[in-house]
C-alpha cells in the first residue's frame, strides 16, 4: 500500500503479520522465520501464549483467543496478516471470526 504523508511524500506502509505459536512451542522458536518476514512486514507476537493467569488454559481455548485478541487490542494499530501454527492458527482464526475488524487475512 503506497501512502502520501503531510508533506505530498509518497512512502510504503508494510502490513503487520501477527504471528501466533504452537502449543509446547515459543514464538521465539520461529526465529528464523520471524526474521524473513520482517524482511517485508512488520511482526508482532506474543512469545508464551497461554502463561497468564488471566487468560487460563481451558477446553476450546475461549481464554486464548482473549489472550490474542487483548494483545491485538493493545499493539496493532490497523488490521494484521494471521500467521499460526497449530493451535495458533486455530487462535487467529477464531479471533478473527470474533472481530472482522482486527484481521483482514488469516
Amino acid at each position: 500500500m503506497v501512502t502520501k504523508n503531510i508533506n505530498g511524500l509518497s512512502h510504503i506502509m508494510r502490513e503487520t503479520i501477527y504471528f501466533a505459536h504452537a502449543n509446547s512451542f515459543p514464538a521465539t522458536v520461529y526465529r528464523k522465520l520471524l526474521v524473513k518476514l520482517a524482511e517485508h512486514h512488520q511482526v508482532d507476537y506474543i512469545d508464551a501464549i497461554g502463561h497468564s493467569a488471566h487468560f487460563p488454559v481451558t477446553d476450546c481455548w475461549p481464554h486464548l483467543v482473549q489472550e490474542t485478541l487483548a494483545h491485538l487490542e493493545q499493539r496493532a494499530t490497523a488490521p494484521v496478516i494471521g500467521v499460526g501454527h497449530s493451535l495458533g492458527g486455530i487462535l487467529l482464526f477464531y479471533a478473527a471470526l470474533a472481530r472482522l475488524r482486527r484481521c483482514f487475512a488469516v
